[in-house]
């Protein structure tokens, strides 16, 4: 244990300007051995403690004389404070990969947080690779990786002389993705992936290269890639294109939703440009690096499609090379009867869903509102006024989960699917539904499918006995859209289930055919007791191949909400679609199945389990930016967790809670945008904050 101290010998020093010069702070690493030493505090240091914010454990621990410590499997406490003048040194040995170590200590008066391992530190026991690297590992990586198995880039022209101007244009990144940037070793200003994971960039190759250099992008996790060029004499090199050369034309003043744009580009021959579509309120809808052809042209075809649902209004194409912006302005118009969107791309939990638009006038409309895992959260009917305008709500509570929402709205025989992130972007799912539940064998089912636009889809009837009766193959339309008739002459009664898929996603839809439509007996059960917000699993007993009608009604009598299901055929009733509002009140609630004449009614207590009082917040300080996690109490630590459009960011990251119920880390994050920070107890206690980072 004591060989960790010879460190200093094997090992450079990483200095740190800490806590903003009240203390200074030494770091030396070899393998997975840590040496800190502390010196040079302005005032009393006090409560002391490093701690693994990554998923690292202490093996064994060493304290300069004069200082004692306790410890965790992840935490060391310095028993005794340091003065000014004084020193300590801690060693450390851990077990575990990509450590990322932080410290806590109050100076003086006040409170300080910083690194000590990971977030931007690099081990320097190993220098950072300057050239590019053969990979042969067989490893995906992370989920918000900036560097993946599909991004490449290029520079343009590709063979520049010392001294000249260069484009560099990049795709398959990670979106929102800073990256370091070096020319044949120099560091040049970064590069930044849009939303899309293109990027365009002009730098100038430094003075004073010559023959074959290496142009390297590294992200925040140290993962690099390369290209080699050879240099040309400056006589050479191909100027890039000029401003005179960047131009667009549009096919058309006016689009409607579903169409395809027509946009012609001209640019330098062989040219990489980044091609958005804007709407109203600077909504981003696409965005593509496209190449150029030999003569500099570029021609859409079915690149750039004009989604349903979107707005009608003024919309932005904006092309950029890197050194030039040029736009034209389109018009959008909806030729739909029903056009109904969400008010916001992006609602956060705990926001209300609004949904606007027009309608035909002539009948009433239905609402049914869909979680990311296709369970039905509501179901309403409107009445529509002679203007045809319509709005509906929703509301959500913090704890739901993120992903896409979507909300059904029906009239008459058309069904339309309308999207709405909560908490993330919005990922168009595969979607299918029926006009009804149940059918007699002289009708046909009129089937609803969503997609993405283009989408060849699959479409499966499994018999009660899941054999395929029917396939055929759906081809979904420019709007996203598609409608399909299904005849039922060929098929016996029972319950029958439709899927529609896409390679490994699919989406499915249970339907009746010739049901019975009274039984002679009800049985059913579920859980004695729900949350706010759970679903309700419901199994019981019936007649087989039985329509039923399941209710859940409130403490005061009200009926909230009633589905139709059907027993299989040996009588089996099993259904999940039932849910406990999220802001359901306590008390005795009751769950009825009726079929014909005869019902079973049972009860289930609604209880309040969110007792706790646990707060997270960012805060902005000298330090730079802290999560400060409050309230956490009968605990040694919480989680912290980060995710921005639904995908995580970085790895999950320990915060030390003290007796008072206070944890602190320092998040160095420079990338802008909006995260949701949500801090775990190892009770499952949870809170949680959204933080728009500028």
């Amino acid at each position: 244990m004591y060989g960790i101290w010879l460190l200093c010998v094997m090992v450079m020093l990483i200095p740190m300007a800490a806590a903003q010069e009240m203390v200074d702070i030494e770091v030396q690493t070899l393998n997975n051995s840590v040496l800190v030493k502390f010196s040079g505090v302005t005032d009393t240091m006090k409560d002391l403690v490093m701690w693994f914010v990554s998923d690292n454990t202490i093996s064994s621990y060493v304290v300069q004389d004069g200082w004692h410590a306790t410890s965790s499997s992840d935490s060391i406490w310095i028993m005794g404070d340091v003065q000014p003048g004084e020193s300590l040194g801690v060693g450390l040995n851990y077990d575990g990969e990509a450590p990322q170590l932080a410290w806590q200590a109050n100076i003086g008066a006040e409170e300080h947080t910083g690194w000590l391992l990971g977030e931007n530190m690099v081990d320097i026991a190993e220098e950072p690779a300057q050239t590019i690297q053969d990979d042969t590992s067989e490893a995906e990586p992370p989920a918000t990786a900036a560097i993946t198995s599909e991004s490449r880039f290029r520079i343009i022209p590709d063979k520049p002389s010392a001294g000249s101007t260069v484009r560099i244009a990049g795709e398959g990144f990670g979106g929102d993705q800073r990256m370091a940037l070096e020319i044949g070793g120099y560091p040049v200003d970064a590069v930044t992936a849009g939303p899309g994971g293109t990027f365009v960039a002009t730098r100038t190759i430094p003075d004073g290269l010559t023959g074959r250099v290496d142009i390297v992008v590294q992200d925040m996790y140290g993962d690099s890639l390369g290209i080699s060029i050879r240099l040309a004499e400056e006589q050479d090199v191909r100027p890039i294109a000029t401003e005179a050369q960047l131009a667009i034309e549009v096919g058309a003043g006016t689009y409607t939703t579903g169409e395809f744009l027509e946009v012609a580009i001209s640019a330098g021959p062989v040219s990489t440009v980044v091609v958005s579509l804007t709407g109203p309120g600077q909504t981003l809808l696409t965005t593509k690096a496209v190449q150029t052809d030999h003569e500099g042209m570029w021609y859409s075809d079915h690149d750039i499609i004009i989604p349903y649902g979107a707005r009608e209004g003024r919309y932005t194409i904006q092309v950029n090379d890197g050194a030039n912006v040029i736009s034209e302005i389109v018009r959008i118009e909806s030729d739909a009867d029903i056009a109904v969107r969400p008010t916001k791309s992006i609602f956060e939990p705990g926001d209300t869903l609004r949904f606007v638009g027009q309608v035909r006038t002539d009948s009433d409309v239905y609402f049914i509102l869909q979680d990311p895992d296709g369970t039905e959260l509501a179901l309403e009917s409107n009445r529509v006024d002679s203007t045809g305008t319509i709005s509906w709500e929703y509301d959500t509570k913090p704890n739901f989960r993120t992903g896409t929402y979507t909300l059904l709205v029906m009239q008459d025989d058309d069904t339309h699917f309308v999207y709405a992130g909560l908490g993330s972007l919005v990922e168009v799912p595969i979607s299918i539904n029926f006009d009804k539940s149940a059918y007699l064998p002289s009708e046909k089912p009129l089937i609803s499918i969503a997609s993405e636009p283009m989408d060849v889809l699959t479409l499966l009837i499994l018999t009660p006995s899941d054999n395929i009766i029917h396939r055929d193959i759906i081809h979904v339309r420019q709007d996203g859209r598609a409608v399909y008739m299904l005849d039922l002459e060929r098929y016996p009664s029972g319950v029958y289930t439709a899927i529609i898929k896409e390679g490994t996603v699919q989406s499915d839809y249970r339907f009746g055919v010739g049901l019975k439509t009274g039984v002679s007996d009800i049985e059913i059960t579920s859980k004695a007791a729900h949350e706010p917000g759970e679903s309700i699993l419901l199994l019981g007993n019936t007649d087989p191949d039985a329509v039923l009608a399941i209710s859940l009604v409130d403490p005061n009598g009200h009926t909230v909400q009633t589905i139709n299901t059907f027993s299989d055929k040996t009588g089996s009733i099993s259904e999940k679609r039932l849910r406990v509002p999220p802001d359901a009140q306590q008390g005795t609630w009751s769950i009825k199945a009726t079929s014909g004449p005869n019902s079973d009614i049972i009860q289930t207590e609604v209880e309040d389990t969110d007792i706790s009082h646990m707060r997270v917040v960012v805060l902005e300080s000298d330090d730079g930016l802290q999560i400060r996690v409050t309230g956490a109490v009968e605990t040694s630590s919480v989680t912290i967790t980060i995710t921005q459009g639904g995908d995580p960011v970085g790895t999950a990251m320990r915060a030390y809670i003290t007796a008072e119920g206070i944890g602190q880390i320092p998040w160095n994050w420079d990338v802008p945008g909006r995260y949701i920070i949500t801090a775990t107890t190892i009770d499952g206690d949870r809170a949680q904050t959204v933080y728009d980072h500028r």
